[in-house]
């Protein structure tokens, strides 16, 4: 319905490996699609790539929306502490029209304090 391939996937009830004496069924279906990451992030020219490869028509999106659960996620890896974004008014609509909410993530940076502590 997107006009494109996923960059990954899996349907309900697919085998997943927990260990490796055991498989287990896929709960829910997922299709994803990724575009690459850029550092410093560019939110915007991500979110842009990421919809020039799918359909304009948002009649699909709206059906999509309707019938799956549909998540944006941005992930934000600060590299100091008190750091921001925005994203564009054209971005804030062409999401808006289609019914995605971005969901972020955001990553506080570590400190030399966290990469001396053992895991």
């Amino acid at each position: 319905m997107l006009g494109c391939e996923p960059t990954a996937s899996y349907r309900k009830g697919d085998f997943v490996s927990k260990k490796l004496s055991r498989l287990a069924t896929r709960k829910y279906g997922m299709w994803s699609l990724q575009v690459s990451d850029a550092e410093p992030e560019a939110f915007d020219n991500q979110i842009h790539q990421l919809l020039s490869q799918v359909t304009e028509d948002i009649s699909v999106w709206h059906e999509l929306g309707a019938r799956f659960q549909v998540d944006l996620f941005l992930g934000f890896f600060m590299t100091e502490t008190n750091q921001g974004f925005n994203l564009s008014k054209k971005t804030l609509s062409e999401l808006s029209v289609r019914g995605l909410v971005p969901g972020f993530d955001v990553y506080a940076p570590l400190t030399e304090e966290d990469n001396d502590t053992p895991h």
